[in-house]
């Protein structure tokens, strides 16, 4: 069973974060910036200009992708982790 290969503190983390508002903050926080970056942001560059750890985004990036709120729209190389890395940017508007 996979749920018992991860540790209790975090889920116990894990669970605090979705009830709190955190995660709902964050995704409107990464919306309004994805606005002022229009040909997109990497969860790093989000990441840098939020002042908010990494690990922090990938949940709320995921969610905000999943109900169509953001997109990916290209990849490229991080400059730091020399990684291929996911450009997300608002939907492109089909009218």
């Amino acid at each position: 069973n996979l749920s018992s290969d991860i540790p209790f503190t975090r889920k116990l983390s894990y669970s605090q974060f979705c009830n709190s508002n955190r995660k709902k903050n964050l995704q409107s926080y990464i919306l309004k910036l994805l606005e002022l970056y229009p040909d997109g942001l990497s969860c790093r560059e989000i990441s840098g200009i939020a002042d908010v750890w990494v690990q922090s985004l990938t949940s709320p990036l995921r969610s905000l992708q999943d109900d169509g709120f953001i997109e990916v729209v290209s990849y490229r190389q991080s400059t730091v982790s020399k990684r291929v890395v996911q450009i997300y940017t608002l939907p492109k508007s089909t009218t």
